[in-house]
């Protein structure tokens, strides 16, 4: 899977387009998933984006811990907070 252009399509999509991707986040692979995601804090969608996080945190017999840890440390660098990642506070 080539991360720059699911990067690119995602940012070319409809916000519609995008929240309907979530709906049926199970039919992603995690590396499409954390993109769309990331797309949805780019345009500030950060609701749609915590319910991302609250799936990945529920999968992670599906999803390494060290994946999930690196993300969300990308996500605090980028300035969110726990309660906008979806972490317990």
């Amino acid at each position: 899977m080539n991360k720059d252009i699911i990067r690119n399509n995602y940012s070319k999509m409809p916000i519609e387009k995008l929240i309907e991707l979530c709906g049926d986040i199970n039919g992603l692979q995690s590396d499409a998933i954390l993109l769309l995601q990331e797309e949805l804090l780019i345009r500030d969608y950060k609701n749609e984006a915590l319910k991302i996080t609250k799936h990945l945190l529920s999968k992670k017999d599906t999803i390494s811990e060290e994946i999930i840890f690196e993300y969300i440390l990308d996500l605090r660098k980028k300035g969110l907070i726990e309660n906008e990642i979806g972490l317990p506070t």
